[in-house]
């Protein structure tokens, strides 16, 4: 379905007038002065009755009024609607007075409808109504002899009371005219005329149009122009489906058909429009349909510049997918421990067991997933609660022979010990280190070496493998937990977390660890730590970097 077709019957139940919102106050105003004259008709024809008039005199005046309220009902023209029911009111008034035999009580009833006609807010109205009253004694008064018009002398110069009387209107209409005058100008704002409803559209922060039922752009306000990149005159008459990426052209119709049919009457679809470069934005778009002056059909568009949100919410996605990932790859990680734990303790029921072998297995990997957990809970808790150091004096190479224990596979991996003194929390030192040795073990080469060696106020333990050499572009993400690099060796899946966790726990304790291709081919992995107590270490580190600025004290 292409744009347009779906407008057929939209437009035929469409909301009341778009940018006219007086017609919506003149429609109340009108409704009140036609309930009026409609209540008039049968009051009238009581006071006619009860005052001896004519049967046929009654007749006809109630006829007349009906059909007048009749045409303000059914006109589909305001102005004709408007002035039925104007003359509808200065006739019923006339029709009193009548009745009355012109006593001056009676004339107050053209006043009356005079007001009710200023209802209206329209100065043409006063003006008709005002000359009906002025024909109206210009009868009674100049043109009928004496009391032609009334069955009694109520008056004893008709002309001079019709001309008093005449003048007492004119001073209403012109007093109620400049009423509506002095009204209009205190509310000559922005918020108060249609210049300021035009102003509304054209300023609005959101991108708006307004669209024929065809799809081309009828009005377009700056928002939406700056959105686009284009000039609102070079949109005027262009199809909205020109604005929107080829792919979404689908969705655009989609949404067009269920404005179309919903019982909402609007609709609202995620589309890329594309801008004047060529470059896709993503929008969030509404359609509705309204109608504009004089009834015609047209459709509303509000278009925001919702690149961002989306942005952000396929971030939020690819977060969801990834914590998916982890969890799985951290089951993963678990499961091949636990199986082994659990092989060996059924090994246990044989005949003639190594229990000691078995137990000392047993207990490599429970240690293997402690330290995954230890991992976990570090990671969970890194934003919100700080690692509890308790730094000492450590020995280096003690700590890397203890690591290489504790980790199944590293009994081979030599370790040669260059500097050893290290001010450090031994716990979160051998952790970080339990880190790299596995990983180094799981996706380096098979050649492995440790190394302990001073540099400046830091100690340096190095984990070195020969296995492929880590992409430049990939070397930051992998201490991030969210990249699997290098070839795996002994298992399929790898997080990255003990390098996020690693990470986390050097920097807590005044160090950091980093990565670089040496120039032997091996890949080296660098925990660097204080050799001493923090506020000595930053004392040299602040000595070595205004040495190598060449600043002298």
């Amino acid at each position: 379905m292409s744009v347009g077709p779906a407008l057929t019957q939209t437009t035929r139940r469409a909301s009341p007038v778009l940018g006219r919102p007086e017609a919506t106050a003149f429609a109340v105003r009108h409704h009140f002065v036609l309930v009026l004259l409609w209540v008039l008709v049968p009051a009238l024809a009581a006071v006619g009755l009860a005052r001896q008039a004519s049967i046929y005199q009654v007749v006809v005046a109630s006829l007349l009024l009906m059909a007048l309220a009749f045409v303000g009902m059914s006109a589909r023209s305001r102005n004709l609607a408007a002035g039925a029911v104007t003359v509808g009111l200065v006739v019923a008034a006339g029709t009193l007075v009548t009745y009355m035999e012109g006593t001056a009580e009676s004339q107050f009833a053209f006043f009356l409808a005079i007001i009710a006609v200023s209802f209206y807010n329209e100065w043409l109205l006063l003006v008709l109504s005002f000359l009906y009253v002025a024909a109206f004694h210009l009868i009674a008064g100049f043109i009928v002899p004496g009391d032609a018009l009334t069955r009694s002398p109520a008056v004893a110069d008709p002309v001079g009371w019709a001309s008093v009387h005449l003048g007492l209107t004119l001073v209403l209409v012109l007093l109620l005219v400049a009423g509506r005058w002095l009204a209009t100008k205190a509310n000559a704002g922005p918020a108060g005329t249609e210049e300021g409803y035009r102003l509304s559209f054209e300023k609005a922060p959101i991108g708006m149009a307004v669209l024929a039922p065809s799809g081309e752009f009828l009005h377009v306000n700056e928002a939406l122009a700056a959105i686009l990149g284009h000039d609102q005159s070079k949109l005027i008459g262009a199809s909205v489906r020109s604005v929107v990426h080829a792919d979404d052209l689908g969705e655009l119709d989609r949404a067009w058909e269920e404005m179309g049919n919903g019982a909402a009457g609007s609709a609202t679809a995620w589309l890329r429009c594309v801008t004047v470069k060529g470059q896709a934005i993503w929008g969030r778009v509404s359609l509705s349909p309204v109608e504009w002056a004089a009834n015609r059909p047209v459709i509303l568009l509000h278009i925001e510049d919702a690149t961002k949100t989306h942005q952000d919410q396929r971030r939020l996605e690819h977060l969801i997918e990834g914590k998916d990932e982890f969890v799985a790859a951290i089951g993963d990680e678990i499961r091949e421990p636990l199986s082994t734990v659990l092989e060996l303790a059924s090994h246990a029921d044989g005949v003639n067991p190594d229990l000691k072998l078995i137990v000392r297995r047993i207990e490599t990997h429970a240690r293997e997933v402690a330290s995954i957990v230890d991992d976990l809970v570090v990671s969970a808790r890194a934003t919100t609660k700080p690692v509890s150091v308790v730094a000492r004096s450590v020995d280096a190479g003690l700590v890397c022979r203890k690591t290489l224990e504790r980790i199944p596979g590293a009994d081979g991996i030599p370790v040669v010990i260059g500097a050893t003194a290290l001010w450090a929390d031994p716990d979160l030192t051998r952790q970080i280190l339990h880190g790299l040795v596995t990983n180094a073990i799981r996706y380096g080469g098979p050649s492995i070496e440790l190394k302990t060696t001073g540099s400046g106020p830091d100690t340096v333990i190095q984990v070195m493998d020969d296995g492929p050499e880590i992409p430049v572009s990939e070397r930051e993400r992998i201490f991030k937990g969210d990249l699997r690099s290098g070839r795996p060796v002994t298992r399929p899946a790898a997080v990255g977390l003990s390098l996020t966790v690693g990470r986390h726990l050097a920097r807590q304790m005044g160090g950091d660890i980093a990565y670089r291709r040496c120039e032997d081919g091996r890949n080296l992995f660098e925990l660097r730590l204080p050799s001493e107590r923090l506020t000595e270490i930053h004392n040299a580190r602040t000595e070595l970097e205004a040495e190598r600025l060449g600043i002298t004290a």
